[in-house]
């Protein structure tokens, strides 16, 4: 799982025991990605994404959560559209938005799935080098792997 919480309650260890069952789990946690608690949200983004491409009808779900009021199941739906693989314009353009999020965790997620996805997130390119000049320098070196993932270093 993702270092982005580490605090479980019973119904998150459901959703990362249902992330283990595999493909017939994803429509109960694209489900759970609608639920109120924000660390439902977050772990059912996390299971969705340890399932890697197999999870891929998750991703337009996915791609509305990066826009989730909590930061980290902001996050958390960034590094599991990188797991997954989608290398779809929209998904890359999703991400490449998420690179100017205000908060780090999610700038950083959103580097590392887009270094992720390699050379087909090419085109989020400029918005990656922007984030170069970020305050932080956890952010510059999540934006320096990820030129290097897409190729554009």
């Amino acid at each position: 799982m993702s270092s982005i919480g580490t605090h479980f309650e019973p119904g998150d260890r459901a959703a990362l025991a249902l992330g283990r069952i595999g493909v017939a789990a994803v429509p109960a946690l694209r489900a759970a990605l609608e639920d109120d608690e924000p660390l439902a949200r977050q772990h059912a983004a996390q299971a969705l994404g340890s399932m890697g491409p197999p999870a891929r009808d998750a991703v337009h779900d996915l791609m509305t959560a990066l826009v989730d009021p909590n930061r980290r199941v902001r996050a958390a739906a960034a590094e599991a559209l990188g797991k997954i693989g989608d290398t779809g314009q929209t998904t890359v353009a999703a991400l490449a938005r998420a690179l100017a999020d205000k908060h780090l965790v999610v700038r950083t997620a959103a580097a590392a799935a887009l270094g992720d996805l390699g050379p087909a997130a090419k085109q989020a390119a400029p918005e990656i080098f922007k984030l170069r000049d970020d305050p932080f320098e956890s952010a510059r070196t999540a934006a320096s792997a990820a030129l290097r993932g897409i190729g554009a270093e």
